[in-house]
C-alpha cells in the first residue's frame, strides 16, 4: 500500500466525517436563511472576537467592499456588532452579538451531540482505536505547527546572528566597509480575491 494513496483516503474520509457532522441543517440556520459567507464571518468572530473588516476580508480571500456587504446583513440580522476602535475612530471593529454567540453554540453543541450519538454505537475496544489514533494525530500536528513557527523565525535569527558576529580586521586594521544593502520591508501587501467573491456581494 502507497503511503500517500494512504494519507489521500485518510483526508478523504476525515472530509466525509465532516460533512456527517455538519449534514443537516440546524433549525436556526435554515429560519435565518445565512449563506457560506455570514457562516464563515460568524465563526472568524467567533474564533477572534473583535476584528477590523481588512481583516475579515484577508482571511476570507474577498475583497473589502464584499466583507463590509456581508457584514452589514449580519449587522441588521443582530448578529454581529459593528463600533468604532477605542483608540483610532477612523477603524470599524466588528464583533458577535449575543444571538450570533448564541447560535454558534446551538451548532456546537447539536454537532457534539450527533458525534457522541455515532460513537456510542461502537464497540469499546473500537473506541480505544479511535481514541490513540486522535492522540497521535494531534500530537503530529502540534509537530508541524511547531516546525512552522521555527521556520518562520528562523530569518530573523540569521540576521541577529550576522549582526553579532565580530568584523574581521585586515592588516591595516581597517574593516569593511559598513553599508549593507537590507531587501525593503515596506511592500504594499496584495490582497487576492477569490473566486465567486463578487457573487457574495450580490447575495
Amino acid at each position: 500500500m502507497r503511503r500517500d494513496d494512504q494519507i489521500g483516503r485518510i483526508i478523504d474520509l476525515k472530509r466525509q466525517v465532516s460533512r456527517a457532522l455538519h449534514g443537516a441543517t440546524p433549525e436556526p440556520l435554515s429560519r435565518l436563511d445565512l449563506t457560506v459567507a455570514q457562516m464563515r464571518i460568524l465563526y472568524l468572530l467567533g474564533r477572534e472576537g473583535e476584528v477590523a473588516v481588512g481583516r475579515i476580508a484577508e482571511r476570507l480571500g474577498v475583497a473589502q467592499p464584499s466583507a463590509t456587504r456581508t457584514l452589514d446583513r449580519l449587522v441588521r440580522q443582530e448578529l454581529v456588532e459593528c463600533f468604532r476602535h477605542p483608540s483610532d475612530r477612523r477603524v470599524s471593529l466588528h464583533r458577535l452579538a449575543p444571538a450570533g454567540q448564541g447560535l454558534l453554540d446551538q451548532l456546537q453543541q447539536g454537532r457534539r451531540a450527533r458525534l457522541e450519538a455515532a460513537l456510542r454505537r461502537l464497540d469499546p475496544s473500537v473506541l480505544g482505536q479511535i481514541e490513540e489514533s486522535f492522540r497521535l494525530l494531534r500530537d503530529a500536528l502540534d509537530e508541524v505547527a511547531a516546525d512552522t513557527s521555527r521556520e518562520a523565525a528562523a530569518p530573523g535569527e540569521d540576521r541577529e546572528r550576522h549582526a553579532l558576529q565580530p568584523t574581521p580586521i585586515d592588516a591595516h586594521g581597517t574593516g569593511p566597509p559598513t553599508t549593507m544593502e537590507l531587501p525593503g520591508d515596506g511592500a504594499a501587501p496584495v490582497m487576492a480575491t477569490a473566486p465567486g467573491a463578487a457573487a457574495e456581494g450580490q447575495t
